[in-house]
């Protein structure tokens, strides 16, 4: 089996998709007050990012650009405020969206319900973005879905070698 498949419970493919613009991530770090981090930056901005679509672990993901971010913050408008810092960069196709806390650096990812209300029920999912990439490139990602699940150390393996260290400095 591939790193995506096709069957099981989504039976579409999965979509990829090309470079996003300076324009979305200059908007985002004025709304956000603060840059995403570049692992972030330089994974949506390479030739060819992974959208949406089931992994080979069987989780399916929706990645967002920064500006579909700022669209589902403005919806969300009492959770984000909940969540001081949140960025969120993806969802399951429910309920569960993965956020950055960036208000740490490096941001670790988290998941969050979309009734969630704080960081203190996010669910921990990578120790960084550069860490998710890596596992959603692999297809080896999968959601924790309790903190018993939540792995916080990671490993030199489960980051890409390509993508440098995330920075959210203002």
């Amino acid at each position: 089996m591939g790193l995506y498949q096709n069957g099981g419970v989504n039976d579409e493919e999965a979509e990829f998709r090309g470079p996003v613009g300076d324009d979305e991530f200059d908007e985002a770090a004025d709304a956000l007050g603060r840059p995403l981090p570049q692992a972030w930056r330089d994974y949506l901005q390479s030739p060819a990012w992974f959208r949406q679509g089931q992994l080979a672990s069987g989780a399916y993901l929706i990645l967002l650009t920064p500006r579909e971010m700022l669209e589902l913050h403005e919806a969300w408008d009492a959770g984000t405020g909940a969540h001081p810092g949140i960025a969120v960069i993806g969802h399951s196709g429910g309920r569960e969206q993965l956020a950055l806390d960036l208000r740490r650096d490096p941001s670790p990812v988290l998941m969050v319900d979309i009734t969630s209300e704080g960081w203190v029920s996010g669910i921990h999912q990578a120790d960084d973005v550069e860490v998710l990439i890596g596992r959603v490139e692999s297809g080896t990602f999968d959601y924790a879905w309790d903190q018993g699940q939540a792995t916080s150390a990671t490993t030199a393996e489960e980051r890409p070698p390509s993508t440098p260290t995330a920075s959210t400095s203002t």
